[in-house]
């Protein structure tokens, strides 16, 4: 997330009960002898009383029913513009779907449910005897904190690029605010 956006987003958490961490990581979570957690403890060694834990540590393909089979697997199950896999009448979509080449902008594997949605209407038309390649459109992502809806359209990297410039505006007393990024391009005007 771009430092501003970072920034509006962790003002408008602590205006809320929540004790927000930075740079730290969980090294233990605690148990009260009945099997629920009372606490962690940081790897500095920081304790912290708790009522429950959550975990946001992000999703990586769990393949590990087909691993040995014969799908063609990396990260994910490998598969091709059409979502077809290396089995013939065999599809993926979704979260274990590693796209062999992805389309313009787009990764290889996108871990959002829409992308499993978008997917599945995809694969639904190539069965229905409509066969369409997997096209996403501009990367698209939503999430929520509190009552702020944050989202973003397009590939926005955390840093710019020598090639991008920005435009930041943030309402002075209400907390919206609106960061579009861009590439440049040099024009030759002399032709």
């Amino acid at each position: 997330m771009p430092d501003q956006d970072a920034e509006f987003i962790t003002r408008h958490i602590q205006k809320h009960p929540v004790n927000l961490k930075f740079e730290t990581e969980l090294a233990e979570i605690i148990n009260d002898g009945n099997g629920n957690a009372c606490g962690v403890i940081t790897k500095s060694g920081e304790k912290i009383s708790c009522d429950f834990v959550g975990l946001t540590a992000g999703v990586t393909p769990n393949i590990d029913l087909v691993k040995n089979s014969i799908l063609k697997t990396a990260k994910g199950i490998i598969v091709n513009q059409y979502l077809e896999t290396s089995v013939s009448d065999v599809y993926a979509i979704g979260d274990c779907a590693e796209i062999s080449e992805p389309p313009a902008g787009r990764k290889a594997i996108e871990q959002v449910w829409y992308i499993g949605r978008m997917m599945g209407e995809t694969v639904a038309d190539t069965i229905c005897g409509i066969r369409k390649a997997y096209n996403p459109g501009p990367w698209f992502n939503s999430a929520k904190f509190f009552d702020v809806e944050y989202q973003t359209y397009g590939n926005v990297p955390a840093a710019l690029n020598e090639n991008m410039d920005e435009f930041f505006w943030q309402h002075p007393s209400i907390e919206k605010c609106l960061h579009i990024v861009w590439k440049k391009i040099h024009l030759n005007l002399q032709e």
